[in-house]
């Protein structure tokens, strides 16, 4: 609504089966890969760095945001910032690929359905 009202929920009211076949697309060539090299190889090879845990999950949060510079946005830094905290402090405590990702499908899928998926390189 914030950042442009016209694109709210377009994607799912406009072309929903683009919208289905891009939380998939999202879902294997995304997710899966970022949850397994900012999550489960990042928390196996750097927890021995850190001893307080929350200094562990902002340093991971933050390399997840650089991970995102590609896209040249203030805001997708933001939102993967705030985001990639709450990831690894769900990987922390699970210690589950599965569940990690699961979270990461339902905040990227909230981001397309409400009409911020171009910000982050998808079509809707």
């Amino acid at each position: 609504m914030l950042t442009n009202k016209d694109l709210l929920f377009i994607s799912i009211t406009t072309k929903p089966i683009l919208w289905i076949e891009m939380i998939f697309v999202y879902t294997l060539f995304s997710v899966i890969p970022q949850e397994y090299i900012y999550r489960v190889f990042y928390f196996y090879r750097y927890k021995h760095f850190f001893k307080s845990s929350w200094k562990f999950n902002l340093v991971n949060a933050l390399v997840f945001s650089l991970g995102h510079l590609m896209f040249n946005s203030p805001l997708v830094m933001l939102i993967t910032f705030i985001g990639g905290y709450f990831f690894a402090h769900t990987y922390q405590k699970t210690k589950s690929m599965l569940w990690v990702s699961v979270e990461h499908i339902i905040y990227g899928g909230w981001l397309f359905t409400v009409g911020m998926g171009k910000m982050l390189g998808f079509p809707i």
